[in-house]
Parts: C-alpha cells; structure tokens; sequence
C-alpha cells in the first residue's frame, strides 16, 4: 500500500518497529466538540459517571473492579455519593449491583450521554483490560467533566496527570483523585478547562478531517 493509517502515535511507533520502511501516519478520531460542550446551566450533583457498551468484557470488568474495590472507600467518606453506569448492554451482573445498592444508578442504553456526563461531577475511567482508543474520553474532556482514569484507559490520548486529568492504578490512589477532584471545585475547572482544550484543538472532527485530506493529497502526489 502506499500509505498505513493509524489513530494513534503508539500504533505508528509499533508498526515501525516491525518494518521502518513503512509510511504511517496518525488521524486521530476525534469528537464532535460543538455537540459534546460543558454545560454551565446545570448545577453538578455529587455523582460519578461511566458511560459504556457493556457486551465488552473490558468494559464489565472496569464497573466491578470500581465498584469491589474503590466505591466503599468513597461511600465511607461520602454516603450521598451516586454512581451513573450509563450504557446498553448491561449484563446480570451489573444489574445487580445497582439492585443491591440504590446509590449504584444502572440507566441501560440512553437517547443521549451528554446529560449524564454534565450532571457528574468526576468520569471514571476504572478500565484494566483491553487496548486500544476510547473515543468516550474525547466526548468527556469536550463536555468538561473531569477525568480520572487508569493509565490503560487513557492509552493513546495525551494526557497529563494532575494538569487535565488524573492517572491512578491502583484502587487507594484512584479514590483519593477522586476525592480532591470532589473536594475542590476550582482544581475541578481547571483540570475540565485543560482537558476541553485538548480535545477540541488536537481531537476535533475538523482538525482530524484537514489531516486526513493533507495525507490524501500527499499519496496522490506521489
């Protein structure tokens, strides 16, 4: 071929390590950053939020692991605190939990996540398995939720801990970036603010659609 395409700069580097003869360049799929904006009409509640297809495993797995090990360290210190599990897809066993614990909300598939993501005022992002690009995050830094996330779930995205998110893999520290993030409203706005530019100057459609023309006229050039 005359050209490979890849989202992100990890695929580029990993398929020229295989053969650096190889043209790659990097066109990110992005988001739609005047549809997915903050929201300053609505007043956050004290809730998180994951927005997911939950036929994934990865993404099954990220809601238990969040909700065994880190949600009782939270409700210790915060028992009005609500969980959003927004998504279709969701198996028995994420049903249950929310059964179990009234402060778990499963919502099933939804018309629209942007309700969702202005009313929380943290995502999470518990995701432990699985690689690869996840296009939610664009939506939830261009909606101005801040982010907390495992260095998995963040893969592929630049992100800079403590300047427009928050990277934590183990359980104690998540709960903890959690909690400062609730605590402290202008850090909150900063790390939104941060991630909002991001994603709607590196990660916009239009930003990725003029990378994807310059490549195109490059390939027909040549």
């Amino acid at each position: 071929v005359d050209r490979v395409l890849v989202m992100t700069a990890h695929e580029r580097y990993q398929l020229l390590e295989e053969d650096p003869s190889l043209r790659v360049n990097v066109i990110p799929c992005g988001v739609d950053a005047d549809h997915f904006r903050p929201d300053p009409s609505v007043e956050p509640e004290e809730a998180l939020v994951f927005t997911a297809f939950y036929v994934v495993e990865s993404n099954v797995d990220a809601v238990k692991w969040f909700v065994a090990k880190c949600w009782p360290i939270l409700k210790k210190r915060r028992p009005n605190l609500k969980f959003y599990v927004v998504g279709a897809g969701a198996p028995e066993s994420i049903v249950a939990l929310g059964r179990k614990d009234p402060s778990i909300i499963v919502t099933g598939a939804v018309d629209d996540v942007r309700p969702y993501l202005h009313r929380a005022k943290v995502y999470v992002c518990p995701i432990r398995q699985s690689s690869g690009l996840r296009f939610k995050l664009f939506e939830v830094m261009a909606s101005g939720t801040p982010l907390v996330s495992t260095t998995l779930g963040g893969e592929g995205i630049p992100l800079q801990n403590g300047d427009n998110c928050f990277l934590a893999d183990q359980m104690d520290i998540m709960a903890q970036c959690i909690d400062l993030l609730l605590d402290d409203e202008p850090l909150r706005q900063s790390i939104a603010r941060q991630a909002r530019e991001l994603a709607s100057t590196r990660f916009a459609w239009n930003h990725a659609v003029d990378l994807l023309e310059a490549t195109m006229q490059d390939v027909m050039n040549h």
